[in-house]
This record gives C-alpha cells, structure tokens and sequence, in this order.
C-alpha cells in the first residue's frame, strides 16, 4: 500500500527490467531534475538484485526479484554467465554475475566479440526464478497512470517483454 501511495503522488514513473551493473536508471534518480521520479527495478540474479535493493532510494525506488517474461509462469530457469579467464586472461575474475537470460545461449554467438568468449559458455549457472509479465508489473504497482521512461534489457526477449504488456 505505501509503494502503490508513492507511486501515486510521484510526478513521473520509470520502470527498469532487467539491471546492468554499470548503467542503472538508479544512478539517474539522484540527478538534479529527476526529484519526482519513482523507479521500479526489477532483476531475477540474487546478487545483482541484493545490491539494488542495498542501494535503493527509500521511498523512490521498488526492486523486485523477479524475472519478466513474455510467457510467464510461476518460475522459469535463468541462465547467467559466470566469467573465469575473463577476456581470455588467465586467473582473471569477473566477480559479477555475468549476462542472463530466460533463453539458452546461442553457441554460435560472439559475445561482446572478445576472443575466447565462447568459453565463457562452459561456465555458467542455473537459477529457478519467479517469473511476472510486464503488464503484470504496471497492473500491480502503477495503476491508472503511465510510465514515462521504460528500459528493457532482457537479453532476446526485449520485443516480447514489451509486447506482453497488452494495451497498458
């Protein structure tokens, strides 16, 4: 009730599904201008979601731990890329979960057209996660009124997400 209060009485909304470590709609929020804001972040990865929430602006900010799917279902598998040999550098950590998807990876990608991504391929992880559509999210917390700025990073599924919203 609080959240859907302050959603209500802020002058803008933005909604962000999906959370890239260095790019975050949160850092947006302390700029000078944007003090009407209220954010809605969701990401399904446990560490990347604790770090939001740990660094979330009370009373401006939801983060969810959820993944947006197209086709929700009550949970979904995610997978996410764990970096070892990081750029092909030997011993050379990325500590961070990597990049995560609801869809599987594509053998034949190059990602981030780095040699020896592919690698990174045999290293990665599984995670059962919640799954909630998009129209779900805007239903739930943002309830007769727009959002004005929507990022998707759904890693492939960006179209779809947006699409299963509906007419919202």
């Amino acid at each position: 009730v609080a959240v859907r209060r302050a959603i209500a009485g802020a002058g803008r909304v933005w909604v962000e599904v999906g959370c890239n470590n260095w790019e975050l709609l949160r850092d947006d929020l302390l700029r000078p201008g944007n003090e009407d804001v209220f954010l809605i972040s969701v990401e399904p990865l446990p560490d990347k979601w604790a770090f939001l929430r740990a660094q979330s602006i009370p009373g401006r900010q939801l983060v969810l731990p959820l993944a947006v799917s197209s086709t929700p279902t009550p949970y979904a598998i995610l997978r996410s890329q764990n970096y070892s040999d990081f750029r092909d550098v030997p011993g050379r950590k990325f500590q961070e979960s990597g990049a995560s998807s609801l869809l599987g990876y594509a053998d034949h990608f190059t990602d981030h057209m780095w040699q020896g991504a592919r690698k990174q391929y045999q290293s990665m992880r599984e995670l059962v996660v919640p799954t909630v559509s998009l129209g779900w999210i805007l239903d739930t917390f943002v309830v007769n009124r727009a959002v004005d700025w929507l990022k998707v990073d759904a890693q492939g599924l960006d179209f779809d997400v947006v699409m299963a919203a509906g007419s919202r």
